[in-house]
């Protein structure tokens, strides 16, 4: 599984400090390796959409779109709980 992440998620990623970048980043690539076995993740399917998932690490959320003919993890925002879900 291959890892994508959008330029406004890396931007925001970059903003974080080092302590919660690096969580964010192993958090990730966990989830890149482990995929399809999400157990061990707080990961859900958001409702109302077709492969939209959200992985959730604290206080902050992490959007993910899945796209199996590119067999990718598409990391498209980063945020926090009041506002990710504003896309």
């Amino acid at each position: 599984m291959k890892l994508l992440i959008s330029k406004s998620a890396d931007k925001i990623l970059s903003k974080q400090t080092s302590k919660i970048k690096k969580l964010i980043e192993d958090k990730l690539i966990k989830l890149q390796n482990a995929y399809p076995d999400t157990q061990g993740f707080d990961i859900t399917k958001l409702k109302g959409t077709e492969d939209v998932y959200r992985l959730r690490i604290g206080a902050i959320r992490i959007l993910i779109k899945i796209i199996p003919e590119d067999e990718a993890l598409f990391v498209f925002k980063i945020g926090f709980r009041g506002d990710v879900y504003k896309y």
